[in-house]
């Protein structure tokens, strides 16, 4: 027996399927690197709302097609303190979905804005749609519609809903997992690692050995960026492939499993097999002595009733939540089962964490085998950055037949030559080598494909993006842009005066970074200012800030705030006897100005009356103003 439900699916720049059920079509409910596997997870969705919540798949709907509705926006926004508005008219391509409801009714949806309105006739539809756009999207950007809308239409289709069998539930709704699905996410289903990946087909088959091997734990361990998540993601669902089709196999050797049975329930459920959570969530709102514990031990259960792994999101954070130290925290109380085999776990860390996590538990470390992913270096970054531009772009290809979601006209979806890898690899290769590939470059190379979409993206836009990136002029960046060094000299002199030395050391400094002959594993320059009160240094400071980064010595990072790019400490403050440990911060939360630091490197930052600082931040400051490393 199966029930015909109405779907609408559509595809992102970057090729991953997003659907939603036509009957509650305002909330996105599935995404997946393949349509298939999208569907069945609207499928697995409607079994559960017909039996939990009914009235949400009840809406009489008889017929719907996918269709572009033409827009014509005039749009203002704030750019500073200046109100602007579009020098003309934008024309928009609107994908929708209309559906014929009961009697004569007709309802337009439009998911990924979730926008949905009810309708009598196709210029009633043109008309509201075009009011609602409008009102949605006034105070947005030019660029900021470009990256608003998804580059590839609905489609509009019935699948078929098999209803669960009387006298079974799934494993996912048993209440044996209720505590998982509190505070606890399906690894497999993370909508923020959708990437390939990428030349880690060997990385991914290891960790897949280790997987299947017999009370296997595993420990990733690699710099931040460098694509943990993303391969183990890969084995993942190589791991669950593996298992549904062992479990099919199962079920079709006995189909008269009772209801509890475990291996039935485990093939139908496959992707239960990885849950992702973290300490701090497993601790949370716990208040009373041996709550916490508690919990614990019924993640434990529901981790065993279906054979899954426990993916910590952080192995130190494990150590350092919980009770007053490593010997009461959450990690300890895991120890004894990781130890008889009772619980299987995946972890990751940097290497510092590892060393770390090994000094406050080696018995612990001593449960996982280690499994290190290095950083791509030399040909290989321009390798996977060329590999993901690629995918990218045959991700945002034309799709003809009807069954599948249609692009905009008219667009050349996420198209990028070949040639601006190749460049993205080099400037951050020279400009952010604390940065290792994929990470902040994958992110980055997402983001030209992102304008592709709308725009052509050469050389001068991806300097131009780059520099929105780091903060540094193109003037820096560019080799056909010229920079001598009486033009620094000339800029400096101009705010300085009467400091010629001090100015000629700071423009020599400049130059050495434009013409790309400073150690790039070390600071771009370190200068000591000497001299009485009045006479400049402060002065000096700032000048070099706004000629790098301009006027207003800020930009924005990814969580929307203004990161300044002169970063002032008064030492005087970091004269008592706990000096360092304020410097520096705790732990878990370093200091303001590290922070500050680790989201946005290029800055200048200025240790103000530093002689009066204790003389351990002098220790301190040895290796941050030689090498450029300090560890928090």
């Amino acid at each position: 027996m199966s029930t015909a439900v109405g779907i609408i699916s559509w595809r992102d720049s970057l090729g991953n399927y997003h659907g939603s059920l036509a009957a509650d079509a305002s909330v996105q409910t599935a995404v997946a690197k393949e349509l298939a596997s999208m569907r069945e997870q609207l499928i697995d969705l409607a079994r559960w709302l017909e039996e939990h919540q009914p009235w949400r798949m009840d809406r009489g709907i008889d017929s719907g097609e996918a269709l572009l509705v033409k827009v014509s926006l005039l749009t203002r926004y704030v750019d500073g303190n200046r109100m602007l508005a579009a020098p003309q008219s934008i024309e928009l391509q609107l994908p929708c979905v209309r559906m014929k409801v009961g009697q004569g009714g007709w309802t337009c949806v439009v998911p990924h804005l979730k926008l949905s309105f009810a309708f009598d006739t196709e210029k009633e539809l043109r008309e509201l749609a075009q009011h609602y756009m409008q009102e949605m999207l006034k105070q947005r950007s030019p660029r900021e519609l470009a990256e608003f809308l998804p580059p590839i239409g609905y489609s509009f289709e019935w699948i078929n809903v098999p209803r669960n069998r009387s006298g079974r539930q799934s494993a996912e709704r048993r209440p044996e997992l209720k505590v998982l699905n509190d505070i606890a996410e399906v690894f497999i289903r993370d909508r923020k690692l959708l990437g390939a990946a990428f030349l880690r087909g060997e990385v991914s088959a290891k960790i897949l050995a280790a997987l299947s091997a017999p009370h296997g734990n595993v420990l990733l361990v690699g710099a931040k960026g460098v694509g943990k998540s993303t391969v183990l993601l890969d084995a993942a669902r190589r791991f669950v492939q593996a298992r549904r089709a062992a479990g099919a196999g199962s079920e079709q050797a006995d189909t008269a499993s009772s209801s509890e049975g475990l291996d039935t329930d485990a093939s139908a459920s496959a992707e239960l097999c990885f849950w992702r959570l973290s300490a701090a969530r497993i601790v949370a709102g716990m208040r009373y002595l041996g709550q916490w514990e508690a919990r614990c031990e019924a993640i434990i259960e529901a981790l065993a009733y279906v054979r899954a792994f426990f993916v910590a999101e952080n192995l130190l954070e494990l150590l350092k939540v919980g009770g007053g130290g490593p010997d009461a925290s959450v990690a300890a109380f895991l120890l004894p089962y990781l130890q008889r085999g009772e619980l299987r776990m995946v972890a990751e860390a940097t290497e510092q964490e590892l060393q770390a996590a090994r000094r406050m538990s080696p018995s612990l470390v001593d449960c996982f085998e280690i499994i290190r992913i290095d950083a791509f270096v030399g040909a290989e970054r321009v390798a996977v950055l060329q590999e993901l531009a690629r995918s990218l772009s045959r991700a945002g290809g034309r799709v003809s037949t009807a069954a599948q979601p249609q692009p905009f006209a008219g667009s050349k979806l996420g198209m990028l030559s070949s040639d601006i890898p190749a460049l993205v690899s080099a400037l951050f290769q020279r400009f952010m080598p604390q940065s290792v590939v994929p990470g902040d470059a994958s992110i980055f190379i997402r983001r030209l494909s992102k304008l592709a979409l709308r725009e052509s993206v050469d050389r001068a836009r991806v300097f131009s993006e780059f520099a929105k990136l780091t903060g540094l002029p193109e003037l820096l960046l560019r080799d056909d842009l010229l920079l001598s060094f009486g033009d620094v000299q000339r800029a400096l002199r101009a705010r300085v005066i009467g400091q010629e030395p001090a100015v000629d050391a700071v423009s020599a400094c400049v130059i050495k970074l434009k013409a790309g002959i400073n150690d790039p594993q070390r600071p771009i320059g370190v200068f000591l200012f000497s001299g009485p009160t009045g006479t400049g240094k402060t002065e000096l400071a700032k000048a070099l800030a706004t000629f790098c980064f301009g006027q207003d010595q800020a930009a924005p990072d990814s969580g929307g705030l203004q990161l300044k790019r002169l970063i002032r400490l008064d030492m005087s403050e970091y004269s008592g006897y706990d000096a360092a440990a304020r410097f520096m911060g705790d732990e878990l939360q370093p200091a303001d100005w590290l922070q500050t630091i680790k989201k946005q490197p290029f800055s200048v930052v200025l240790f103000d009356e530093i002689e009066k600082a204790s003389a351990e931040i002098f220790d301190i400051l040895l290796g941050l103003l030689d090498e450029g490393r300090i560890t928090d």
